[in-house]
């Protein structure tokens, strides 16, 4: 396993997780179990810390539930059972050291001020406390939660030596309210992340990194086995990508159906988090049960080639299925874990781990490891 990777993740009173504690994580990590189990906050979790330093990850996870933050109540969303006076911990052993981070509620005066008018945490300033004013207006009286605070400890890659640093956000105001990044200028990351959300489609950018990698035989190859007909590929305006398939001109991809842009997004993906970490919320979405074993190639050749652990979630027998159909065939078997989440009365979560022999051994004794 390379030095980035996460070997345990724990997680306390994050959303509706209590507490859980996942051991010897591998490079590609499958969780699954009941509804309302935790498996996308799990996900969420990793996100988080892989990118420990980047308040803005916070809102870029909220959107991936379909939810945007309204008011500073909204905060409340992110601790468990909304009771954010406690905070949450999430913490991610790697190779070098530990990732941990606290994010704590911010309470204080509501602040009008200019977009993009809050200046920077750094020592000097005295860390997320309070953000400076540096546009027009007059505080609005009151106190209330207006943000939150994130306290969070980083092993130096080279040297394994803790660091601390302090970063956050906070609410402003100018005609629109703006939930507004406080990072901390001494913290720089070392590693990538990205996450594939079930309401996103591919993302323009990372298509063009592949294309500009010169991929393009790559990015052909997958699509084809989707699509017999897809002779070339490009990218355009409206952050469009658009494909030949035999027609008088390109067409939009996206005419092609969910499972193609499916698939290209989680390629395009993978390669634009090389040598860091993606989170695949619902791998089965858009995709036919005939393409979900070329879905787990493609990850499981991507993620090998690009170095990138990859957290990946699943309410489909099928998906399971696929994998145990792929890992027969000797396709990275020591590259793979599953997860069956259980979640307790107490809301505390447990995690059981299937290696790929006791996925199989449970697939061939007709044991739904879902439940």
């Amino acid at each position: 396993m390379t030095e980035h990777f996460f070997k345990t993740l724990k997680i306390e009173n994050f959303r509706g997780i209590k507490s859980l504690a996942i051991e010897d994580l591998a490079r590609v990590n499958l969780f699954v179990g009941e509804n309302n189990c935790g498996k996308t906050t799990v996900l969420e979790a990793a996100f988080l810390l892989v990118g420990i330093g980047n308040p803005n990850l916070i809102i870029d996870m909220q959107n991936g539930r379909g939810l945007i933050l309204m008011e500073g109540s909204d905060i409340k969303d992110f601790f468990y059972n909304r009771h954010c006076e406690k905070g949450l911990i999430l913490s991610g052993v790697q190779a070098k050291g530990e990732r941990s981070l606290e994010v704590l509620p911010q309470y204080g005066d509501l602040q009008v001020a200019q977009i993009g008018g809050v200046a920077p945490v750094t020592p000097e300033n005295g860390g997320p406390k309070r953000a400076q004013r540096l546009g027009v207006g007059a505080s609005v009286t009151g106190q209330s939660l207006i943000g939150l605070r994130y306290q969070f400890t980083v092993a130096d890659p080279v040297t394994g030596k803790n660091e601390q640093y302090q970063a956050g956000t906070r609410w402003i105001e100018a005609g629109n309210i703006q939930f507004a990044p406080l990072f901390d200028s001494r913290y720089k990351e070392s590693i990538r992340g990205g996450a594939v959300y079930l309401r996103k489609g591919y993302n323009h950018a990372s298509v063009d990194c592949m294309l500009n990698e010169k991929k393009k035989d790559l990015l052909l190859n997958v699509l084809k086995s989707i699509d017999s007909k897809v002779e070339d590929i490009k990218t355009g305006l409206h952050g469009l990508v658009s494909v030949d398939i035999g027609l008088d001109s390109f067409i939009p991809i996206n005419l092609l159906g969910d499972g193609m842009i499916r698939i290209l997004h989680v390629l395009s993906e993978i390669n634009r988090a090389s040598s860091g970490a993606l989170t695949i919320d619902e791998i089965e979405n858009g995709l036919h049960v005939n393409a979900l074993e070329r879905a787990w190639e493609v990850i499981l050749n991507q993620s090998a080639e690009s170095n990138t652990q990859i957290f990946i979630t699943t309410h489909s027998g099928d998906v399971i299925k696929s994998l145990r159909k792929v890992l027969d065939g000797n396709l990275f078997p020591d590259a793979v874990a599953c997860y069956r989440l259980v979640k307790f009365p107490t809301d505390e979560v447990r995690a059981y781990r299937y290696s790929p022999e006791q996925l199989g051994q449970a697939l061939n004794s007709d044991t739904d490891i879902r439940l």
